[in-house]
């Protein structure tokens, strides 16, 4: 599906956010490793109402590609909320988009490749038919 990621419109799933003034840099806004910390809250609400690890002791996910786009300066003090859309569903892992935003205004987009992850093994694991369908409520 094509889709403009700087638009609200594009998310199914959100996650609210909130900046701390500990994630200002010395110019006064914030820093970038802050907005990544900002989608990784959004992918963990991502994958918690995906219940992605329901019941699956002894598996993670790792990301596997994170690709940021930096569009506006964000200052102190926002409240945010943080926009996330499966793009697809592989084997073992899976892409999402995500979107900071200030009321109507995207900060940034982000792409990532996540993918499930056997902490026993320290290898990829297959996803089963269940998480790929919870997943896929979220195309």
């Amino acid at each position: 599906m094509t889709f403009e990621p700087a638009a609200r419109a594009s998310y199914p799933q959100w996650t609210d956010e909130r900046m701390r003034f500990s994630d200002l840099d010395p110019l006064g806004h914030a820093n970038n490793n802050a907005i990544g910390v900002y989608f990784e809250t959004g992918r963990l609400g991502l994958f918690r109402e995906a219940k992605l690890h329901d019941g699956k002791p002894g598996e993670a996910t790792v990301v596997a590609k994170l690709l940021i786009d930096f569009l506006k300066e964000l200052t102190y003090p926002n409240l945010l909320e943080v926009g996330s859309r499966v793009t697809r569903i592989g084997g073992s892992s899976f892409t999402y988009v995500q979107a900071v935003f200030v009321g109507e205004s995207c900060i940034a987009t982000a792409e990532t490749v996540s993918v499930l992850f056997d902490l026993s093994t320290r290898r990829p694991k297959k996803l089963d038919d269940g998480q790929k369908a919870r997943l896929s409520a979220f195309l």
